[in-house]
């Protein structure tokens, strides 16, 4: 539920915002502030790793909002990585700062860095594809330049390949 209100009130600020501000750039920060509330707790009295993401998704949701290429443009989630360095805790207050760090011709690469006062506790990266009508778009339509990489993508696209190879489980 908390999600829920979180988003409707991103919503409703962004579309107020639509009209009124030119449309920022693609490489923009987007930076959110999160109070965590008793109810973003987990049973071992810390946040657990999927109220981090929860607060990922409204920021990445916000970028796509503001970018407007279509209101209709989704996306999924293909991929994240988390890297804990300390623990937030409650009544905390989170500066969550996502960027577009690269992208090829079908996703997108955001990381993510959660700040309590000055110390960085979580580092994330986020792959996403572009989805319209079930349909997976290019990156182009969002981003009108040839793909971007970056080194720390490229070591994560190697493990993930790796990781396909595994043996299953049995």
């Amino acid at each position: 539920m908390n999600l829920l209100l979180r988003y409707l009130i991103l919503c409703l600020m962004l579309k107020s915002d639509k009209a009124k501000s030119s449309k920022p750039s693609y490489s923009d920060a987007i930076i959110r502030h999160y109070r965590i509330l008793p109810h973003d707790m987990g049973f071992r009295h810390h946040v657990p790793n999927y109220r981090y993401l929860s607060f990922i998704e409204l920021n990445i949701q916000q970028w796509l909002m503001q970018q407007r290429p279509t209101d209709k443009l989704g996306w999924v989630i293909a991929s994240q990585q988390l890297t804990y360095i300390k623990e937030s805790f409650l009544f905390d207050k989170l500066t969550l700062r996502s960027q577009l760090l690269a992208w090829d011709k079908k996703y997108l690469y955001f990381r993510h860095e959660f700040w309590v006062k000055n110390d960085l506790n979580v580092v994330a990266l986020t792959k996403i594809v572009l989805m319209l009508d079930q349909q997976v778009q290019p990156t182009s339509v969002i981003v009108q330049q040839d793909e971007q990489t970056h080194p720390v993508i490229k070591t994560w696209q190697d493990n993930l390949n790796e990781i396909k190879k595994l043996t299953p489980i049995k």
